[in-house]
């Protein structure tokens, strides 16, 4: 072969050469093209593969979320009855709890669950027990209540005047302070006795209201059980009060009088005090 037909032959090679590597970076460049939108459908895919973010791997949508379960009823409440009243309307029961909320649904949004139930008014609590307190004549009636210490005991009396200043009644009293006595008074002009126990340590004071001077006759009880004093007036319980007096010797029994007579503005009654009964229960 002649020397320029060998460099012509040369030169067509390396012309070849350089069209194909130019064919073949842009053919490279293709593929890299290609494959850079398969990673990126791909990385959308992964992304958006989870519920709720609209798409799975492959592109379909995913089913709607289920709704979530119902909430617990709430409960009634019942409020039990106070002892001696009727017992109060129940509280309405509180909603049951919100639901938990459902699966995603493909626009991404979560799924409600239902809401739970009211729950129903309470009932009407029980009436509360009621005790009903007697207070009976005394057996035996000593008319003196000496050495009785902290033990039940009865007075009971009838009176009948119309007198409308502080008057003694009846009374076991040898001082007009504070000592070991009791002793009933008329008082308030007439519309009210007063009851009083001392052992000089333990006073008790009680101001019964009842009109006993209307010129009839009335009969007044007083109790003292289990440490509490009841006054009493024609059958009906108009006070009471706890008691802890303790009776050891006392003076003998005065009607219609006391030791305070004379001293404080009390005067002896002006009336009649009958069927007197004194003594331990």
């Amino acid at each position: 072969m002649s020397a320029p037909l060998a460099v012509s032959t040369l030169a067509g090679a390396l012309k070849s050469v350089a069209w194909l590597s130019v064919l073949g970076l842009a053919g490279f460049t293709v593929f890299q093209a290609c494959g850079s939108k398969d990673d990126k459908r791909k990385t959308e895919s992964e992304e958006g593969g989870a519920a709720g973010q609209g798409h799975m791997a492959g592109g379909a949508p995913t089913a709607p979320g289920a709704a979530g379960s119902a909430g617990a009823a709430g409960e009634s409440a019942v409020s039990d009855g106070v002892a001696g009243e009727g017992g109060h309307e129940g509280v309405a029961g509180q909603g049951g709890a919100a639901a938990s909320a459902g699966s995603a649904n493909a626009s991404g949004e979560a799924g409600a669950g239902a809401g739970g139930a009211e729950g129903g008014a309470g009932g009407g609590g029980d009436g509360g027990a009621t005790t009903e307190v007697s207070c009976e004549r005394a057996t035996t009636c000593t008319n003196d209540l000496s050495g009785l210490g902290l033990a039940d005991f009865s007075i009971a009396f009838s009176i009948q005047t119309t007198a409308t200043v502080g008057s003694g009644i009846l009374s076991q009293r040898a001082i007009c302070m504070h000592s070991q006595f009791w002793d009933i008074r008329l008082r308030g002009g007439g519309t009210s006795i007063s009851v009083e126990l001392d052992d000089a340590v333990n006073y008790t004071d009680l101001t019964a209201p009842m009109v006993i001077n209307d010129g009839g006759a009335h009969e007044v009880r007083v109790c003292r059980k289990s440490g509490h004093v009841y006054v009493f007036a024609d059958g009906e319980l108009v006070t009471d009060a706890e008691d802890a007096a303790e009776f050891t010797t006392l003076p003998p029994l005065a009607t219609k009088t006391t030791l305070c007579t004379s001293l404080d503005g009390t005067i002896a009654l002006d009336g009649t005090v009958a069927d007197v009964c004194i003594g331990a229960l």
